[in-house]
């Protein structure tokens, strides 16, 4: 949930029939996702809008005057007069997108944040890149006219022109690392995308699958912060320059690999602290 400056309390959840949610009557298209606006004093809805198709709402923020909510989806997703349409690869919930509404539920601009493979390695067959590509946002704020969003994905992503590739592992067949990233988005139609912050293991193709494992993030109003739970060598890219952070790994087996927490504070748009 999300409580706007006014006490608007917003949810979230799946439905997979038409339902009536207050005054709205919402259609499905497989379990699809709904967000609704709550007013303490009254028992009915103020609003619900769905999110038709296989999806799911992962995080959700208000401010003044909007909520924001990103989820992922599989197939064909249909946000208000927005239709998305997922990767060709896969039925699964691996594709991501961002939403903004009105503080009366109207839709204002929705973007979509699609996975992909790895670049160098895209002439793979899908037997030799046995990976299941996805993104998957963890969080959502806003802040001095942006809007972040972190997110785990496998492979590489895009969003609008923005392209980024991910790392792999070699174990069998390539299999796609799980990395981190945070991308702001113009506060005010979720255009002009931009990566802020991402993590990543050092090597590009390694065998032991270590990395980032999550990224998790919140805004005290006036900063953003993130954490990111890695191990081994990681490489961060920070307002487009690359450092590195190094976790001791088992030299042999039955030795410890050690992981361990990165934190990240952000203001307009760039990494202003690491720790």
């Amino acid at each position: 949930i999300a409580i706007s400056s006014n006490g608007t309390v917003f949810q979230t959840g799946l439905y997979d029939q038409m339902v009536m949610i207050g005054n709205d009557i919402l259609e499905n298209i497989a379990t699809s996702a709904f967000v609704s606006a709550i007013d303490p004093s009254s028992p009915t809805p103020k609003w619900s809008k769905g999110i038709m198709g296989a999806a799911q709402i992962k995080a959700i923020a208000a401010t003044d005057d909007a909520v924001f909510v990103a989820g992922k989806f599989a197939d064909d997703i249909v946000i208000g007069s927005k239709t998305f349409t997922g990767t060709p690869f896969s039925h699964n919930l691996v594709n991501a997108f961002v939403a903004k509404y009105s503080l009366d539920g109207t839709l204002i601009a929705a973007e979509s944040i699609m996975p992909h493979k790895v670049s160098a390695y895209a002439d793979l067959t899908d037997e030799q890149y046995d990976s299941d590509l996805a993104v998957t946002p963890t969080a959502i704020a806003d802040l001095n006219g942006k809007v972040y969003v972190s997110f785990n994905y496998l492979g590489g992503y895009n969003i609008g022109d923005l392209s980024v590739d991910g790392t792999l592992k070699n174990s069998f067949g390539y299999y796609d690392n799980v990395c981190v990233g945070i991308v702001a988005f113009a506060e005010s139609d979720l255009k002009g995308a931009s990566t802020v912050f991402d993590c990543r293991n050092a090597v590009a193709i390694n065998t032991n699958g270590l990395g980032p494992q999550s990224i998790c993030m919140a805004t005290d109003g006036k900063e953003i912060f993130a954490g990111i739970f890695a191990s081994g060598v990681n490489t961060l890219n920070i307002n487009g320059t690359s450092k590195e952070v190094a976790f001791k790994t088992a030299a042999e087996e039955g030795d410890d690999t050690e992981y361990g927490a990165i934190m990240v504070c952000i203001n307009e748009g760039k990494v202003v602290k690491i720790g």
